[in-house]
């Protein structure tokens, strides 16, 4: 049983949410929202949604008889790069949560927690975590076209058409 186009549109929900969020200025419309909490729970469990589905593309890929390798090959490599692009967002965001709340509790590890700090901190800094999420998001619109293409295949419509044009010609 393939379960991958199930749990495939979580993560897709979750993470687009994250990168909406992250690109839009709505820090400085809502300065007293807490945007932080929400970015790292969207884009935290997305990743690991994403993680799933990669899992179960794996499985999916080698109990059926695919006919566009090439295809599923590229939308293997663009998922995966999807996932490295959020998965360190995600950590960041963990990194300098769990600073927040722990770093007292463990005094003998301050110099090593702070040094991860300042990369998080860096991360996430708007010039920064804005282009990741929007190369984030562009990465996974194409694995999710080519998703579709290895579903219905590559004429379904102008759009899947012409990013199938773009790899293979």
């Amino acid at each position: 049983m393939n379960i991958h186009p199930i749990i495939v549109h979580f993560p897709i929900a979750l993470l687009i949410t994250y990168a909406i969020i992250e690109i839009l200025p709505l820090t400085k419309w809502y300065p007293r929202f807490p945007w932080d909490p929400i970015k790292f729970f969207l884009v935290f469990f997305g990743t690991i949604g994403a993680l799933a589905a990669l899992g179960t593309g794996s499985l999916a890929e080698h109990s059926s008889q695919w006919t566009l390798r090439s295809v599923l090959s590229v939308h293997k490599t663009f998922a995966g790069a999807t996932t490295v692009i959020f998965g360190i967002l995600a950590g960041a965001y963990a990194v300098r949560w769990f600073t927040l709340q722990y770093l007292e509790l463990l005094p003998g590890f301050s110099g090593v927690f702070s040094f991860f700090r300042k990369i998080a901190d860096f991360i996430l800094k708007r010039r920064i975590a804005i282009p990741m999420a929007i190369i984030g998001l562009a990465a996974m619109l194409v694995t999710s076209v080519l998703g579709g293409i290895i579903v219905y295949g590559p004429n379904l419509d102008p759009f899947t058409k012409f990013i199938y044009s773009i790899f293979f010609g």
